[in-house]
């Protein structure tokens, strides 16, 4: 640590903060790149209020119209702070286990202080369920967000999914993305001009491409997917928007659909609630994310049935598809053990070994076997009828 550096310390706090950036500016306007990369680095030695210290000067000095600041000094500052997350393998999803890696990696960096992230994939694989989850996570954390890749067909993915523009410019109009195959990466705000029911439509669009849904299975499912859609909004605010993303491979004929914020979680909102059964689920390990998929657990939103996370997980089952759902400490997923026999369902609940801020939907419906919502209606108990089903809000304030 050099002398400047361990002077600092003994700088009185209010004369800090112009201390250090004038001894930056010196060394940026100088173009002496070497002695400015191990100033900040000792400077961030000193501890984590002083890496914050750094950031906020950094951003000042960036965003300073009149900067003589060289390229070479402005791009060392903007690479100093810049987190790179390398994708492997299959991290953005398909599997629960291979999405879990990649929230892992982004809940261990949440609390590092850097306006910048950096996704670079070393694989030639991008899935839905990763991709919203990057998006929710760098919407809260990140001010920037970069893609690398060497791989030509993630790059031409990631520019018509939307994905790109979608977290560079968040007033992007998400419908000009949609595809024959990509239901266009849409950021969803509580006041935005898109209603719920509307992205709900775009949904059933891409399945209607490419599946033979009777209009009553079509009609129900476009209701609960509002509904699913509606809940993530409400579970975060203007600065923690939820993510819709969904897409259709023709080989095999599967749909991958994620919604995914960043809210308070399943397990806080059950803790919040008036039902004493529900906060008493609360204070488990897991048992009140089960309890979350159950009828009529669920928003009380006008127009929307109530129903959503268990018709769509009772749908995948049926289905042969999967379905997980990630909120706070828990994760719970359902998933055929064997892909070639869709009766092979295995239901798993488990503690996680972080905790996600938020919560994640992931579903994957087959569509060369039907999707018919009529059985699963029939499961479905009725408030009037069941006294026993207490009807709660996920998203009780």
């Amino acid at each position: 640590m050099d002398q400047f550096s361990q002077s600092l310390p003994n700088i009185p706090r209010n004369e800090r903060h112009a201390v250090v950036r004038q001894e930056l500016i010196r060394l940026s306007e100088a173009s002496d790149l070497m002695g400015l990369e191990s100033q900040l680095e000792s400077i961030r030695r000193l501890g984590r209020k002083w890496e914050k210290l750094l950031l906020d000067i950094v951003n000042e000095i960036l965003k300073e119209p009149n900067s003589t600041l060289s390229q070479g000094a402005s791009e060392l500052l903007r690479r100093f702070f810049c987190v790179e997350l390398q994708i492997r393998g299959k991290e953005t999803g398909i599997r629960l286990r291979e999405l879990e890696q990649l929230l892992h990696r982004l809940e261990s960096i949440r609390k590092l202080p850097r306006p910048c992230l950096r996704i670079k994939f070393d694989t030639p694989d991008a899935y839905v369920y990763g991709l919203c989850a990057i998006a929710a996570w760098a919407a809260c954390h990140a001010q920037e967000v970069e893609f690398t890749t060497s791989y030509p067909r993630v790059e031409y993915f990631l520019e018509r999914s939307g994905v790109k523009a979608g977290l560079r410019e968040f007033d992007t109009d998400p419908v000009r993305f949609d595809t024959e195959t990509i239901l266009g990466f849409t950021r969803i705000d509580p006041d935005e001009r898109f209603p719920t029911d509307t992205h709900a439509g775009r949904l059933m669009s891409l399945f209607n491409r490419h599946a033979e849904i009777d209009q009553k299975s079509a009609e129900a499912l476009s209701i609960s997917f509002a509904e699913l859609i509606e809940n993530a909004v409400k579970h975060g605010a203007i600065t923690s928007p939820a993510w819709l993303f969904a897409n259709f491979h023709p080989q095999p004929r599967i749909m991958h659909v994620c919604i995914c914020d960043r809210g308070i979680g399943v397990r806080e909102t059950f803790r919040r609630s008036e039902n004493d059964r529900l906060r008493e689920l609360s204070a488990m390990p897991v048992e009140w994310l089960r309890e979350a998929t159950q009828p009529l657990v669920t928003s009380k939103s006008s127009g929307h049935a109530g129903y959503g996370l268990y018709l769509v997980r009772e749908l995948c089952r049926a289905n042969g598809g999967s379905f997980s759902i990630v909120s706070g400490p828990a994760a719970y997923s359902l998933h055929p053990e064997h892909h070639s026999d869709p009766q092979s369902m295995v239901e798993q609940l488990r503690p996680l070994s972080f905790a996600w801020n938020g919560t994640i939907v992931a579903m994957q419906f087959h569509l060369d076997r039907p999707l018919n919502v009529g059985p699963v209606y029939e499961t479905l108990p009725s408030p009037d009828d069941d006294a026993d089903i207490p009807e709660v809000s996920l998203f009780d304030e």
